[in-house]
Parts: C-alpha cells; sequence; structure tokens
C-alpha cells in the first residue's frame, strides 16, 4: 500500500486531507509540524509528502531542504501546501526541488490529481533508474569477463611467442647444419621438406595476423636469417 505523509499545523486541514487519501486506498500518516515530519520521513519512508509551507519551527522550505540533501529522502515526491498565491513563493518551491505546488483552498480532485500524477512519474523514474543499473552490472560483468580474457589470452600469446621463437631457432640451426654439409640427394630432400615446412607455418602466421605480435626483435633476426636460407 502506498503510504503518504501530511505535514500541516492545522489539524482541521490535515485530517481533511487524511480522510480524502484513506477513501482512495492510501496508507496516511501525520505530522503537526516540520521536525515530527522530518522524524516520521526516516521512521516510516513515506512515497509521498503533502507538506504545508507557513509552520510554526521548521517551516516547508526547511523540510524539503533537509529531504533533499539526504540520498535516503532526495527522491521522495513532494509537493507544497500553502495559502500563499505569490509567483515568488511557488518558484522558490519548486527551486527547491518540490514536484508540485497547490493553493489552498484546493478542490478533493487537484489533490487527488497531483497526487497520482508524482505517483506515476517517480514509479516511472524508479523503473527507468532501475532498469539503468541492471544494465550497468551487466556491462560491469561483462567488462570483467573481457579483462579476464584478455589477461589469459595475453598469457596464451606470450607462451605461443616463447615457443614460436624456440621453434623458429632450431630451424634455423638444422637449416645452417644441413647447409654446411656436402649435398646429396638425401640432404636435398630434407632441406627441401625443413623449407616448405617453415614456409607454411609462417604463412599460416601471417594469415591469422599473429606474426607481428609475436615476433620480438631477437625473433625477426632469426626470420630474416632464415628467408636468406630458404630464399
Amino acid at each position: 500500500m502506498t503510504t503518504i505523509l501530511v505535514i500541516e499545523d492545522q489539524q482541521p486541514i490535515r485530517e481533511n486531507i487524511a480522510a480524502i487519501l484513506e477513501t482512495e486506498g492510501y496508507d496516511v500518516i501525520g505530522a503537526k509540524d516540520g521536525s515530527f515530519g522530518l522524524r516520521l520521513v526516516r521512521e516510516k519512508q513515506p512515497d509521498l509528502i503533502v507538506c504545508d509551507i507557513m509552520m510554526p519551527g521548521i517551516d516547508g522550505y526547511g523540510v524539503l531542504n533537509a529531504l533533499r540533501h539526504n540520498p535516503m529522502t532526495a527522491s521522495i515526491p513532494f509537493i507544497f501546501l500553502s495559502a500563499r498565491t505569490d509567483k515568488l513563493d511557488q518558484r522558490q518551491g519548486m527551486n527547491l526541488g518540490a514536484d508540485d505546488y497547490l493553493t489552498k483552498p484546493f478542490t478533493r480532485h487537484e489533490l487527488l490529481d497531483s497526487i497520482r500524477a508524482r505517483l506515476q512519474k517517480h514509479t516511472m523514474i524508479m523503473k527507468r533508474s532501475q532498469s539503468a543499473q541492471r544494465q550497468t552490472s551487466y556491462l560491469e560483468e561483462k567488462l570483467t569477463a573481457l579483462e579476464e580474457h584478455s589477461i589469459e589470452s595475453d598469457r596464451l600469446l606470450e607462451q605461443f611467442s616463447d615457443e614460436f621463437s624456440g621453434l623458429i631457432s632450431n630451424i634455423n640451426l638444422v637449416v645452417q647444419l644441413l647447409s654446411d654439409r656436402t649435398a646429396n640427394d638425401l640432404l636435398d630432400r630434407y632441406l627441401k621438406v625443413l623449407k616448405e615446412e617453415c614456409h607454411r607455418g609462417v604463412d599460416l602466421l601471417n594469415k591469422h595476423r599473429v606474426l607481428p605480435k609475436l615476433v620480438d626483435d631477437k625473433t625477426a633476426k632469426l626470420l630474416d636469417r632464415f628467408n636468406e636460407l630458404i630464399g
């Protein structure tokens, strides 16, 4: 059930407002001044507040200012009541963050229409806020997963780079040994096979665009030397 707090120092008006709202199914709590009203806000966390401006002690402006500076209460819909029709008073209330301003005397329909509109707007804002929070959480999870994947990819890439560098070094050594020996048909075949395999490995790496990431300065020199040998 929707709870509405009515802060009004004049008891007849406070009770009349409460009666109107209760017939519409709202749960109503009342406060006779600003101090008591702020205490009830902390204790009951109402869904909407209807508050008079001119009250002894903390007036309506003071109540609204206190609510808007508290993150726990800053978003509660707030409707001002006042017998004053001065536009400056209305502007001051709106500048402080009031959602609406009703001038006394107001009708039953004016009161209920204002309350329904503020509650609907608040519900819409809360839904959008919750949706945005869910989207943010989803994106944070995706970002975390991507970061973890990136770390693992970097580790595998580094491991592969080391292994590939070792492979090039070993093949380069074998090619040099075979090249230094007296050539015959068997050695020529071995050398041809080594050259073909190395060409195939380099082509494969180039095809997947991995080679630029894997080749450090040392490996680049080995590849240059190898290309000279198999060229």
